[in-house]
Formats: structure tokens, C-alpha cells, sequence
């Protein structure tokens, strides 16, 4: 049975299986479920955090944010250096701006939220996408995927396996590496960019408008036809003094 027919309203069960099919945890409850931006910032943080009239407007694009797990710090081979939570959230919007508010919800949210780094399994209508808040608080993103169709691929690229759990900063980088998209885990470097992506009188000290590769152009044409007159006139020379 499809994910889409079981899990509509509860896309933190969906969450649970996505992970738990990834091998993170094996919880079979939630810490929380469904509850509004304004609760998880407000109430379940702990901490005293003020948001200004943007920032409000910007949890509006959000509902359903569920907790579904912590790896603490002992779990990791060197302790203190912070646990990793996970979340899932869903978006409103439109499709055309579904990542931009994606990011924005994470970036707001990330001081919220219980843990060092943070992982969101994020769903607009029937499409899923991955979140990574790392260390130096970035926010890394995979493509969006059918929940349906790529569920167990995707399960599959994060799989615990993959991932190491030496430190909550090594698990965390190597999650990035597994899920985000291509051009965020390989920037394209200076040389690719000069080499392929550039014209090739990128860097020349010399500037060509359109007239002046016409004029240049002329000129050789010009230059030819003198050429080729004096060869003929020096065949036709040749010939009469035989």
C-alpha cells in the first residue's frame, strides 16, 4: 500500500518509518506530534526567544512540526559534542517556493530545536526533502522525492550504515554527504568554473564590440582579394614572358 494512503495526515509516522527503516532509531513513539511553529519556539525550547513580525510571518508557511527522535551525545565514540535531533515538518505555499521556505522554517527554527544539529524531513503535498542544520549552523538540502515512488531509495542513501558515529560533527557531515543535493556537496571549483562555464577571451586585456569584429573581419577579407589580384597579375606576367 502506498505511503500516500496510510500516512496523509500523519507525516510524523511516515517520519518514524523513513528513520526507522533507515536504521537511526528504533522508537516507537514520537516525542511530540503536530504541534504549531509558535509552540515548539514558544513552549517546547525552553529557552526565552522573542521573534519579530517577519520571523512570525514566516512560521506561518509551516504546520504539523512533530519532534520524532534525539541521537543524544553518548551515543557518539567522542561524547559532548552535542546530540543530533530529528523533525518533521509540513510546508504550505506554493511549489515554486517550497525549498526557499523550507530553508527559511529550518533557519528559524534550528535555535528551537533541542538539538546541536538538526535533521527535518520536510513535505509539500506528496513530495518529501530532507533538511540538514550541521555545526556551523548551514542548512544542506536533498531533492525533493515522491514519498511513494522513492521512499526506500531514499531510506537507503541514509541508511545508518553509511554513516559515521565518531562524533555528532562526523555523523552530521557524513548525513550532508549522503543526502544533499550534487552542486551543494560538490561546489563547482574555480578551474571548472574559468574552463567550462566562461568564454574563452574571458580574461583577455582586449575588448571586441560586434563592430569591431566586423571591421576585423574586412580587413582580412580585403587583405585576401589584394592577395589573390597580384597573384593572378604575376600568372599572367609569367606567362607572356614565356
Amino acid at each position: 500500500m502506498y505511503q500516500s494512503e496510510i500516512f496523509d495526515d500523519f507525516l510524523y509516522l511516515l517520519a518514524l518509518k523513513f528513520f526507522h527503516m533507515a536504521g537511526h532509531t528504533d522508537a516507537t513513539e514520537v516525542l511530540f506530534a503536530n504541534h504549531t511553529p509558535e509552540q515548539v519556539v514558544y513552549f517546547d525550547s525552553n529557552i526565552d526567544i522573542s521573534l519579530s513580525r517577519v520571523q512570525r510571518e514566516v512560521l506561518k508557511s509551516a504546520i504539523n512540526v512533530s519532534h520524532i527522535f534525539d541521537i543524544s551525545d553518548t551515543t557518539f565514540e567522542i561524547s559532548r559534542t552535542g546530540s543530533v535531533s530529528f523533525y518533521s515538518i509540513e510546508l504550505l505555499g506554493t511549489k515554486q517556493n517550497r525549498t526557499q521556505v523550507a530553508y527559511d522554517i529550518h533557519s528559524l527554527l534550528r535555535i528551537a530545536f533541542s538539538g546541536i544539529g538538526s535533521v527535518v524531513l520536510f513535505r509539500y503535498n506528496n513530495e518529501l526533502m530532507l533538511s540538514v542544520q550541521g555545526h556551523n549552523s548551514n542548512v544542506y538540502f536533498s531533492d525533493w522525492f515522491h514519498q511513494d515512488d522513492d521512499f526506500e531509495l531514499w531510506a537507503e542513501r541514509i541508511n545508518v550504515s553509511g554513516i559515521s558515529f565518531k562524533s555528532s560533527v562526523d555523523f552530521i557531515n557524513d548525513f550532508i554527504y549522503n543526502s544533499a543535493r550534487c552542486y551543494l556537496v560538490y561546489p563547482i571549483t574555480r578551474e571548472t568554473a574559468s574552463y567550462t562555464m566562461l568564454p574563452a577571451n574571458y580574461f583577455s586585456n582586449f575588448y571586441f564590440s560586434d563592430e569591431d569584429y566586423k571591421e576585423t573581419a574586412c580587413d582580412y577579407l580585403i587583405y585576401a582579394k589584394k592577395n589573390m589580384v597580384m597573384i593572378l597579375l604575376s600568372k599572367a606576367i609569367w606567362k607572356r614572358c614565356l
